[in-house]
C-alpha cells in the first residue's frame, strides 16, 4: 500500500477502513475507521480524533513477541494481548489471545507482568516521541494529512491522561469489571453508569465499590449520553456497544429499558460503522429471578442486534455459597440456570450467560454438582455461555486449572470458557510511574 503522507521518519496511511465485525481470527486486525502511523518501526493505530489506540511492530528486535499487541482504553489504561500458549488460549477463552489489563497483570498462566518488559514501555515512550514529531511535521503535509497530525501532536500520554479524568468525571464513578462478553467486541463498549454498587458485595469479590447500591436518575443518564458523544467526537462511529454500569444495573429494572433506549439514539448507534450493534450488563441472581415476562419481552424489542446480560451464580453447592459469602441458596442457583436456558431458547436478541467461580481451595461439592447440572440444563438452547473466573489472590496451578476448565467444556452443554476481568478504572500509580520512566 501506498503511503498517504511520507516526511522522514514518518509514514501516514489516514482512515484505512477495518472489519465490520468482531470476528475472532489468529492475527492481529483493524477494527472500524482509523489512520495508521508507522514511526522508527512502530506501527501506531489511532482513532479518528488522533490518539492511540493500539501500538505493535513487526520488527523483532523491538517487538519480541510478533502476534502480541497493546491496547489503549479510554481510562488510559492497557491491555496485552498474550499470544504465548497459543493452543490452550482459543479452547480457554474463544479466542487467539489472553488479555491482560495494567490495573490487574496477575495471570496464572504467565509467568511475568508483561507491562514490566522494557519494550512495552519503550513502545509506549515511542509514542510520545512521535506527537512531539508530528508537530514538526505539519506544515510539510497536505490537508488530510495535517490534520492528523496536528491531532497527534496534541495527544500525548500526559494529555491523554488528562483526558482520562474528564472520562470519569463525565460517568461519575468507575467500572471495577467489564462482563465477559465484552471481549466479542474487543472491549470497544462506552460505558454509561444507571446505577452505583452491588447489592450482594459478597466477600470473595475484589471488584466492590465503596458505596452502596443505588439507581440512579434519568436525567443523570442523559446527560452521561450527551456529553460521552461529544467526548468520543468523531471517534463515535466505532463504537456499535454499550456497557450499562455498574456491577448489578439489571436490578434498575425498567430504568435498564429507558436507558437503553436514550442511549442508542444519543449515541447514534443507528450510525455505527458497524455490522451489529451490542449492550451488556451485569445482574444478580435475584434480580433476573424477579424479572417479569413482560420485561423480558421489552428488553427483546430494543434496537439492539444484541442483548448480553451475565448473571453472577458463582456455585450450586451451598457449602461453596456459604464459604464465599454469597447471600443465595442453591435453590435460586439452580433456578437462575433452568430461567437462563429458557430465555436463551425463547428470545430472539438475549443472550443470558453465567459465571462460576474456580480455585484450588473450594469444597469438592462445588465442581462436582456444578459438573452435573450443567450437563443437563442446557436443553439445546442456541445461545448462552458459562464463564469461570479464578478467584483472585489465590495461587492456581495453571495445569490444574487448564484441566478443570477443559474437563467441564468436555462434561457441560454449554459453552464453557475462562473469564479474565477487565475493568475501566483510573489508572494506577505504580503502573503510571513504570510507564513515566522510560
Amino acid at each position: 500500500m501506498r503511503d498517504d503522507f511520507a516526511f522522514k521518519e514518518i509514514s501516514i496511511f489516514l482512515e484505512e477502513r477495518g472489519r465490520k465485525d468482531y470476528a475472532a481470527l489468529s492475527y492481529p486486525v483493524r477494527y472500524g475507521v482509523s489512520s495508521r502511523l508507522i514511526f522508527k518501526g512502530y506501527r501506531f493505530d489511532c482513532d479518528l480524533n488522533g490518539r492511540v489506540r493500539y501500538i505493535y511492530s513487526e520488527d523483532h528486535r523491538l517487538w519480541p513477541e510478533p502476534f502480541a499487541r497493546i491496547k489503549r482504553l479510554e481510562c488510559n489504561n492497557w491491555i496485552f494481548y498474550h499470544p504465548s500458549t497459543y493452543d490452550d488460549i482459543y479452547a480457554l477463552t474463544g479466542r487467539y489471545y489472553l488479555p491482560i489489563s495494567s490495573t490487574d497483570p496477575s495471570t496464572p498462566f504467565t509467568m511475568e507482568d508483561p507491562f514490566n518488559f522494557p519494550w512495552i514501555s519503550m513502545a509506549i515512550t515511542a509514542w510520545d516521541e512521535l506527537t512531539e514529531y508530528a508537530s514538526k511535521c505539519i506544515r510539510h503535509a497536505d490537508d488530510g494529512a495535517r490534520d492528523l497530525l496536528g491531532a497527534v501532536a496534541r495527544n500525548g500520554m500526559d494529555a491523554l491522561r488528562e483526558r482520562s479524568k474528564t472520562f470519569f468525571e463525565i460517568l461519575g464513578g468507575t467500572v471495577p469489571v467489564l462482563p465477559p462478553e465484552t471481549m466479542l467486541v474487543d472491549y470497544d463498549v462506552i460505558p454509561i453508569l444507571i446505577s452505583d454498587g452491588c447489592l450482594y458485595r459478597c466477600a470473595f469479590c475484589r471488584f466492590k465499590t465503596a458505596k452502596t447500591y443505588k439507581i440512579r436518575k434519568i436525567e443523570d443518564i442523559k446527560v452521561q449520553a450527551k456529553r460521552l458523544r461529544d467526548f468520543y467526537n468523531r471517534d463515535i462511529i466505532n463504537y456499535s456497544s454499550v456497557f450499562l454500569g455498574q456491577n448489578d444495573a439489571l436490578l434498575a429494572g425498567d430504568l435498564v429499558i429507558d436507558a437503553a433506549e436514550i442511549v442508542y439514539k444519543e449515541l447514534n448507534l443507528a450510525g455505527t460503522y458497524h455490522d451489529a450493534t451490542h449492550i451488556f450488563l451485569f445482574g444478580d441472581v435475584k434480580a433476573f429471578l424477579n424479572a417479569t415476562n413482560v420485561f423480558w419481552r421489552q428488553i427483546d424489542s430494543l434496537p439492539y442486534s444484541h442483548i448480553h446480560i451475565n448473571v453472577g451464580i458463582e456455585s450450586i453447592d451451598q457449602e461453596t455459597l456459604d464459604m464465599i459469602g454469597k447471600p443465595i441458596d442453591t435453590k435460586d442457583a439452580m433456578a437462575a440456570i433452568e430461567t437462563a436456558a429458557y430465555i436463551n431458547r425463547t428470545s430472539r436478541k438475549i443472550e443470558i450467560d453465567l459465571n462460576f467461580i474456580f480455585g484450588d481451595n473450594l469444597p469438592p461439592g462445588h465442581y462436582e454438582k456444578m459438573s452435573r447440572h450443567l450437563r443437563n440444563a442446557h436443553r439445546k438452547a442456541p445461545k448462552g455461555t458459562v464463564y469461570v473466573s479464578p478467584l483472585i489472590g489465590e495461587r492456581h496451578d495453571p495445569r490444574r486449572l487448564r484441566r478443570a476448565i477443559l474437563e467441564l467444556k468436555a462434561r457441560a452443554d454449554w459453552p464453557v470458557f475462562l473469564y479474565r476481568p477487565i475493568g475501566i478504572e483510573p489508572a494506577a500509580p505504580c503502573k503510571q510511574r513504570l510507564l513515566d520512566v522510560y
